[in-house]
């Protein structure tokens, strides 16, 4: 084996300890349980109907200041102080280490009467998979543009995939405090390239907060509804568009709400399992740690999780539902896979560890289902895997 497959081994060793051992995990949006006063954990959000929430993401090439602008908007609404760290959505280390987003961070936010679910997406092309997971979940999109840079390949990419979803898109231009940044050029830009009008492109400053208010206002004017019918003659359906695992609750699921209503109690089944049966321990929102509430209804993103210990029972993109009403279910559409373009072997140094690094190989797949995994062995290693990654 190469030195390479050496290297990855020794690495993914320290990241399984990490896991087992640290009592907060690395995964998603890293929020930790919270334990709330019966009032909050009854907060109902039944009166947000699906005319009253806005499902959105943030779409942009790296460095064009998505994060920054996700802070504000958190700000604004209150959901942080306006003293908190910079990039509060971004959980992972190598996130606060390299300054780039990794994971889709999803944040529930209240404003003027309205629910708006924020999904803050990657920027870097390697991270292009978590978009197009994200966007499923969205009715429109904020595609930001640096006005020190312009638009970018990324840019690019991420529009005609918000485009391809049908989404409402609000074209922004960042970063006009900066010196020197020629915004009418940028603006004609944005025309030509994706046909936008002159008057709905805004301009903004989010370090400095700048025109910020005038985004939440164009999210609720812009940005459709959800598409989906208050019926309460159809059963419970929703599809789930992330997850991650949690030593204390097992597999947590991220999911917007199709038809029909989520509540604590309920036995739900997922349609690529036609025989188990889960029990709901706990829906919530979140916010942007993990609030309990009473229950989830159309149109509405949120968190739930019934026990799942194996991440190998779960399938992002999958349909669930309310169990018993499978007839006649036909699944929500699921996102295609891409072909992983970098593989490496990767084995433990010491074969007792084996378990617990397979645990833990199980988990980076559940929140990373563009990770793909075979078993595999070697003489001189032992039982290791081969691991496909997106990437260049």
């Amino acid at each position: 084996m190469s030195n390479f497959q050496v290297h990855y081994a020794l690495v993914l060793r320290k990241f399984s300890k990490f896991i087992f051992i640290q009592q907060h995990r690395l995964f998603s949006t890293e929020t930790k349980i919270e334990k709330f006063t019966e009032n909050v954990l009854l907060k109902s959000l039944n009166k947000y109907t699906p005319d009253k929430i806005r499902n959105f993401a943030i779409i942009a090439h790296i460095d064009h200041g998505k994060s920054t602008l996700s802070d504000r908007l958190l700000q604004l609404t209150n959901v942080i102080p306006s003293d908190s760290e910079q990039r509060y959505l971004d959980k992972l280390e190598v996130e606060k280490e390299r300054g780039i987003t990794v994971k889709a961070q999803t944040c529930t936010m209240f404003y003027k009467g309205m629910m708006l679910n924020l999904i803050d997406t990657p920027g870097h092309v390697d991270f292009n998979f978590e978009v197009k997971r994200s966007l499923v979940a969205c009715g429109g999109a904020i595609l930001l543009v640096a006005a020190n840079q312009g638009i970018q390949a990324q840019t690019i990419f991420n529009f005609w995939d918000a485009f391809q979803a049908e989404l409402s898109i609000i074209p922004i231009i960042n970063k006009i405090d900066m010196a020197l940044v020629d915004i009418d050029r940028i603006e004609k830009q944005m025309q030509t390239l994706f046909d936008f009008k002159k008057e709905e492109i805004l301009k903004v400053s989010a370090k400095t907060g700048l025109n910020v208010p005038s985004i939440l206002d164009a999210i609720i004017e812009r940005i459709p509804p959800p598409n989906f019918e208050m019926n309460e003659e159809k059963s419970f359906q929703a599809h789930i568009f992330d997850s991650w695992f949690d030593h204390r609750c097992g597999v947590v699921l991220l999911l917007v709400v199709k038809h029909g209503q989520l509540k604590r109690g309920m036995s739900v089944q997922f349609f690529n399992d036609k025989e188990r049966v889960y029990n709901v321990r706990q829906v919530g929102f979140l916010h942007p740690e993990m609030v309990p509430c009473e229950s989830l209804t159309t149109g509405q993103v949120g968190y739930m999780y019934c026990g799942i210990k194996s991440p190998k029972d779960i399938i992002v993109g999958d349909t669930i539902f309310e169990a018993g009403n499978k007839i006649d279910l036909q699944p929500f559409m699921s996102i295609n896979k891409i072909k992983p373009t970098v593989y490496a072997g990767l084995f433990p140094t010491e074969s007792s560890e084996f378990e617990r690094l397979n645990k833990a190989v199980e988990n980076l797949c559940l929140n990373d289902s563009s990770v793909e995994i075979e078993t595999d062995s070697s003489a001189i290693f032992g039982q290791g895997w081969r691991v496909g990654f997106i990437g260049k």
